[in-house]
């Protein structure tokens, strides 16, 4: 699946940079979680056209911070925290952003489940596993079995083909950044 096969994702206006999309305007002066450049669908554009499309205001939809075209085939919706969140607050921008997305492209909840990823970027030295997290996540790594620190792995083939939790600083390095296509 290509972007560029979607009239509805194609705007220029919609794209900005990986490293746009990652900024942390809380912080003075911004800061980011990714200096990458790729070329993606800045998911935060996405939501407001969506949604004045439809006469309603931007307010009544949450949304991830990325959509991006993936090399091996389909598509991945990335959301970047750097810093503290509620696995509530993330699950929610994960399911409203499949929402859009599916419904822009008109698509049915088994193409997303097919097609689209999505990957949590997180600030490791501001949202630290409890100590018992780390006791389960080591005896899940002996088991050779996936431990879901924040309680993001019911989106995984519930309405996305996988779901990827990654450290700020392994972000750059990582198999998912490596498959990102750009625009």
């Amino acid at each position: 699946m290509r972007i560029c096969d979607y009239p509805e994702l194609k705007s220029g206006y919609l794209h900005d940079t990986l490293m746009e999309t990652s900024k942390d305007t809380a912080k003075t002066p911004n800061d980011f979680m990714t200096l990458k450049r790729d070329k993606v669908v800045n998911m935060d554009k996405l939501k407001r056209d969506y949604c004045n499309m439809r006469g309603m205001s931007e307010n009544v939809a949450k949304s991830a911070d990325a959509l991006v075209e993936l090399t091996d085939e389909g598509l991945c919706v990335i959301e970047f925290k750097n810093g503290d969140f509620s696995c509530e607050e993330i699950s929610c921008k994960a399911l409203e952003s499949i929402m859009i997305i599916n419904d822009l492209l008109s698509k049915s909840i088994g193409f997303s489940r097919k097609e689209i990823e999505f990957a949590l970027v997180y600030n490791e030295e501001v949202k630290k596993p409890t100590t018992r997290q780390l006791i389960a996540w080591a005896r899940a790594k002996r088991g050779f079995d996936d431990y879901d620190f924040w309680g993001l792995g019911n989106l995984r083939n519930f309405c996305y083909r996988d779901v990827h939790l990654i450290e700020k600083h392994e972000f750059d390095d990582s198999c998912l950044c490596k498959r990102i296509a750009g625009i």
